[in-house]
């Protein structure tokens, strides 16, 4: 119980950075004159933001949840067989995104 709050207080904190006002972008792109280009950018512009703060939040509230918890609940074998599942996913989006550009490329031709 103790937590609770300082969950709600990440969870609001969390709701108010960029990446959560999607709806207000969507309106944004839909009643302006932006080219399709400029709505990708401001998409990816807002999508990376929204990852690095919440990397940023995990990797600074890690020592707290170090101090206040220690080695509780791990599970070293299942934590590293996550990261190259991680690892393997993010690779095969990458090649799947370079296979497709040289794919278009080819047909350009």
């Amino acid at each position: 119980m103790a937590f609770l709050p300082m969950g709600i207080l990440f969870g609001a904190a969390h709701a108010l950075t960029p990446g959560h006002s999607r709806a207000v972008l969507a309106t944004y792109l839909a009643g302006s004159e932006a080219k399709v280009e400029r709505g990708l950018l401001v998409s990816l512009t807002l999508s990376f933001t929204h990852v690095t703060i919440a990397v940023l939040i995990s990797v600074l509230s890690l020592p707290l949840v170090s101090i206040a918890l220690g080695s509780v609940g791990r599970a070293p074998l299942l934590e590293d067989i996550s990261r190259g599942l991680l690892g393997l996913v993010g690779a095969s989006m990458v090649w799947r995104a370079l296979r497709q550009r040289h794919h278009q490329n080819t047909r350009a031709r």
